[in-house]
């Protein structure tokens, strides 16, 4: 089956979802700070396009437009925009990067999701669910 981007982004996400369930589990995570961390896990690629031009690597600075057109007030859509950002660790955008001590529980463990989700070798239990758009 020839997959879209959005297909590919989709699974990507299902996959970070899955993991991150994993990870709160395993990290201890419960209640708020993990439904926080999925709903980052679900938005965090909104904003990825194909290929490496400009905005594949600006998606974390370009996805906050997509779901916050104005200042962050609510501490929960704060922490969801700060994991999204954020969640490229050492390859985040060097206007909104910082070290990766520096990240809250929540940003590591949406950036850890994320990098695993990437792993091709790595197989979860959303890879073998056909994929309807």
């Amino acid at each position: 089956m020839l997959k879209c981007i959005n297909q590919v982004i989709f699974q990507h996400s299902k996959r970070a979802v899955y993991l991150a369930n994993r990870l709160c589990d395993g990290w201890g995570i419960t209640d708020y700070d993990r439904d926080i961390v999925i709903s980052a896990c679900l938005i965090h690629d909104i904003a990825k396009t194909k290929g490496k031009d400009v905005s594949f690597k600006w998606h974390p600075v370009i996805a906050k437009a997509f779901y916050c057109n104005r200042p962050i007030t609510n501490d929960f859509l704060g922490k969801i925009n700060s994991a999204v950002e954020h969640h490229m660790g050492l390859w985040t955008p060097q206007c909104i990067k910082k070290p990766i001590k520096d990240y809250s529980l929540i940003e590591l463990a949406v950036y850890t999701c994320d990098y695993m989700a990437t792993t091709k070798t790595l197989i979860t239990p959303v890879d073998n669910e056909e994929i309807n758009v």
